[in-house]
C-alpha cells in the first residue's frame, strides 16, 4: 500500500517476559471497504495491539498505545507519557519512567487497573521478538 512500510513477518513462537506472555496473531480490522488482516500482538490477558504500533513504540515514535478492539479497552504506555489528569497516570506513580505499563479499564467508570510492568529491557526484548528497530 502506498505510504506504508513493509511489515516484517510475524513471529511464530510466543514471547514471554515480565510475568506475561504474548503471541503474534492476525486480526481482521475494519477498513473503508470491508476488513483487512492486520498483524497484532495478543497478551495472555487478552489485550491486543497492532504489531506496527508496538514497533513504533520501540523505535520511540509512540508512547501510548490502545487496543485494537475488545471490551474492556487496554493501554500499553510508557510510564512518563500520561498527562497528570488522565485515568492511567496514577498507575505510573513510582514506576521507572522508561518502563512500559500494560493496563486495562475496569468498567464504564473509566478506572484503569495495572496488568503488567515491562522494564525497558523487557520492552526492548518484546520489540526484538517483533523484529523492531529500537530507538538509539
Amino acid at each position: 500500500m502506498f505510504g506504508r512500510r513493509a511489515e516484517p513477518p510475524l513471529p511464530t513462537q510466543p514471547w514471554a517476559g515480565a510475568g506475561t506472555t504474548a503471541e503474534a496473531v492476525t486480526v481482521e480490522l475494519p477498513v473503508l471497504f470491508g476488513r483487512k488482516p492486520v498483524g497484532c500482538v495478543r497478551f495472555a490477558e487478552g489485550e491486543t495491539f497492532r504489531a506496527d504500533d508496538i514497533r513504533d513504540a520501540v523505535a520511540g515514535r509512540a508512547r501510548i498505545l490502545e487496543t485494537v478492539g475488545g471490551d474492556p479497552v487496554a493501554f500499553l504506555f510508557r510510564a512518563d507519557a500520561p498527562s497528570p489528569d488522565s485515568s492511567i497516570a496514577p498507575l505510573a506513580a513510582g514506576q521507572d519512567p522508561d518502563a512500559w505499563l500494560l493496563a486495562h479499564t475496569t468498567g464504564y467508570d473509566g478506572a484503569a487497573a495495572l496488568s503488567t510492568v515491562l522494564s525497558p529491557t523487557e520492552f526492548a526484548a518484546l520489540g526484538a521478538w517483533l523484529g523492531a528497530q529500537s530507538a538509539a
